[in-house]
């Protein structure tokens, strides 16, 4: 009897002693955030030679996606769900196409909001996650922002073209509290720009949370040369500014698992106390 009396009694201080635990660690929290920008009105080009360039109409670009899953509840109840936005619009070249896109969603285990941006030919890209309790939860957001402009090329010259477009980047992440080893947390920021027709040169310079410092600025420059393009080609300058943020917390062990393991060393402890009696 007294055995059976401590095994029940180990039994309910490794539940509560379980439940107290989760329940301290309910304060602690974990953020990421990223940034892109990309100064589509700063893009400026070069002509060598004897190249006549004439821009037509702009395109513009904007997607966002987030979602989130997450634990609230006795008994735990699976919430979360996602939302998503996806926009575009053209212009005559003596006007910016303007474009915009927003998404989130919030649990009481986390949340992840994005949005992005093409409005006077300035690309802007923002994610956000976070974890606002150690309960299990998967947070996720991202989103982009995409331009691009036609450049037909008349004339029978020979040259180059050039292209600079200035861009600002950053990231960050943090677990403010609770042990680290409990959560994760992940920010990146890129931008990109590409020349065509068909497989042209392209440049593109992206950034981490992980990167010390998470914040980068400078220029994208890109440069192809012409030799009598008489009826044509078409150069498709395209640009885009991404960003991603993810803050998780993983699954905890189950009480399941956890009854399953105290029983089975019940069952050991009593045979051994079986065969010591007789």
């Amino acid at each position: 009897m007294r055995m059976r009396l401590k095994h029940v009694v180990v039994l309910l201080i490794l539940f509560l002693g379980s439940q107290g635990f989760q329940g301290s660690l309910a304060l602690a929290d974990g953020i990421a955030v990223s940034q892109a920008t990309l100064d589509w009105s700063g893009l400026t080009y070069t002509i060598t030679g004897s190249l006549v360039v004439t821009p037509t109409v702009p395109f513009s670009f904007a997607s966002s996606y987030a979602s989130t899953t997450g634990t609230t509840g006795t008994p735990l109840v699976t919430v979360g769900g996602t939302s998503a936005d996806l926009r575009y619009s053209s212009s005559f070249p003596q006007t910016w196409a303007n474009t915009s896109a927003f998404s989130g969603y919030s649990t009481t285990s986390g949340n992840a909001f994005t949005q992005a941006a093409t409005a006077n030919g300035f690309l802007a890209s923002s994610s956000q996650a976070a974890t606002t309790s150690l309960e299990w939860s998967n947070n996720f957001a991202q989103s982009s922002a995409r331009t691009f402009t036609v450049f037909p090329l008349y004339g029978t010259g020979v040259g180059s073209l050039t292209v600079t477009v200035p861009y600002t980047l950053s990231a960050a992440c943090n677990i403010s509290s609770g042990p680290i080893d409990n959560q994760s947390t992940v920010a990146d920021a890129s931008v990109s720009l590409e020349m065509g027709p068909g497989i042209g040169p392209n440049a593109s310079r992206s950034v981490s949370c992980q990167d010390i410092p998470g914040i980068t600025e400078g220029d994208l420059t890109l440069s192809m040369n012409f030799d009598n393009p008489t009826f044509g080609p078409l150069v498709d300058i395209d640009a885009s500014a991404e960003t991603d943020a993810y803050a998780h917390v993983p699954e905890p062990p189950t009480m399941l698992l956890l009854a399953c393991g105290l029983f089975g060393w019940f069952v050991i402890d009593r045979r051994r106390l079986s065969s010591k009696l007789t």
